[in-house]
This record gives C-alpha cells, sequence and structure tokens, in this order.
C-alpha cells in the first residue's frame, strides 16, 4: 500500500510582496501559509518558519480532567437596586 506523501507547509513570519519568475508580482501576507516548494520561498528563507503539526482536543478522552473556569454567577442586584433606573421596573 502506497503511503500517503506529505508536504511541508512554511508560514510566512512578515508579509511582503515579490516577483516570481514567468509571473505577475506576488503579495504574501504575514501569517499566510505557503507550500515549502512554492517558487515565492526560493531566496526569501528567512522570510518564513516551518509549521508544527498541532490539532487541539475539543473533548477530553474517558477519564481526562479538563481545565474549565467556572461560570461566574450573576448578582442578584447587578444594577445598585436603588429603585429608581429604566431596568428596575420601579416607578419614575
Amino acid at each position: 500500500m502506497a503511503q500517503k506523501k506529505t508536504r511541508q507547509v512554511l508560514v510566512c513570519r512578515r508579509g511582503f510582496t515579490a516577483a516570481v519568475k514567468g509571473g505577475r508580482p506576488r503579495v504574501v501576507k504575514g501569517g499566510q501559509l505557503v507550500a515549502a516548494d512554492d517558487p515565492v520561498v526560493k531566496g526569501r528563507e528567512h522570510l518564513f518558519a516551518p509549521v508544527e503539526d498541532v490539532v487541539e482536543q475539543a473533548t477530553a478522552a474517558p477519564g481526562e480532567l479538563r481545565a474549565v473556569k467556572p461560570r461566574q454567577q450573576p448578582d442578584d442586584d447587578p444594577g445598585g437596586g436603588d429603585g429608581d433606573g429604566p431596568d428596575d421596573g420601579g416607578d419614575d
């Protein structure tokens, strides 16, 4: 069975514009992902960094605890409770 070939992906550290041989000028934005074999990388390697394969797990595995902040309980009277405000239902 053939293995899937993976391409290295780079992230642009700082945006720039470059003329690529045989094509029109290209704009590469900071944070943009580019294949390592893209012609815009050649000669500009210092403007790119390798992307690490990081996948965040959205749910806890069985038996695993997640760090979750507790919900804040709403105050009984967040507006001060003087009875004069437009949001407290008092007679004005």
